[in-house]
């Protein structure tokens, strides 16, 4: 209140002090608190987009392997050709995870053994080759989406985690697991 001519005075204050106001009927101490643990406590109800975002990607993963899994629960590697139960599989994407824009999209993930994902990481000109013979043109059209920058709510996610768990049980129901 520096070169103010209103001269504030002391009250007493919803917070039960005979203070200077300074929030919401509150003494700057009381307001302060009040706040930082309304903060506090938001954060530790809601789950935190990590949080979010590792559950889907969970989900994700095993609608994609059950997805393309035949009516025993076996697939077959999207880039070397390896049977194995879906269990044993891995979710592989062209594009990195790191993209959000095409993280969830399954145009952009199939099904790979542990050595094409992991060790070869990707195996990445055969899975382009395998989607451009599947779908021309993808592999130009998943370059350009992941030039887009896109950032998930809270909201979005857990509406996906809704839409992806329907379609992991509408998947299991087709297969024997």
């Amino acid at each position: 209140m520096r070169n103010s001519t209103i001269i504030s005075k002391k009250k007493n204050l919803l917070c039960g002090h005979y203070d200077y106001p300074f929030s919401r009927g509150r003494c700057k101490s009381c307001a302060t608190v009040e706040d930082a643990t309304k903060r506090i406590n938001e954060a530790n109800s809601e789950d935190g987009l990590p949080e979010l975002i590792d559950e889907c990607d969970a989900l994700f993963s095993r609608y994609i392997r059950l997805k393309y899994s035949d009516e025993n629960g076996n697939v077959t590697c999207y880039t070397c050709g390896v049977v194995m139960n879906w269990k044993q599989s891995q979710c592989g994407h062209y594009k990195t995870r790191a993209v959000m824009f095409l993280r969830f999209d399954d145009r952009n993930a199939r099904v790979q053994c542990e050595n094409c994902n992991c060790h070869k990481r990707g195996n990445l000109a055969v899975f382009g080759r395998n989607l451009e013979e599947e779908k021309p043109g993808i592999t130009e059209i998943l370059e350009e989406e992941m030039r887009l920058i896109y950032k998930f709510t809270r909201d979005e996610l857990r509406q996906l985690k809704i839409e992806l768990t329907q379609k992991i049980n509408a998947t299991k129901n087709r297969i024997q697991v």
